[in-house]
């Protein structure tokens, strides 16, 4: 297992964190492990969300329509 070292931690988020983990009954490393992939793992999700609204984009410009399209469709269809 890795060891990771953080250097100028501000006091008052040291404080905060050392409170956190406190209340949660937890280490200050165990709390901090689990911040940390928290905040992985959201990070994750969101390149993931930016990824398919990219493949998104790139598939509009491709066929040439744009999200209001679909709407301008169905309003021309119901006025045949």
């Amino acid at each position: 297992m890795a060891t990771l070292y953080l250097r100028g931690v501000p006091q008052e988020l040291y404080d905060e964190l050392k409170a956190l983990a406190a209340s949660e009954a937890q280490s200050l490393n165990a709390e901090a492990l689990a911040i940390f992939a928290q905040g992985m793992h959201q990070r994750r999700v969101q390149g993931q969300r930016r990824a398919a609204l990219a493949d998104l984009d790139a598939l509009r410009a491709r066929i040439g329509r744009t999200p209001g399209d679909s709407l301008q469709l169905l309003r021309e269809d119901r006025a045949r």
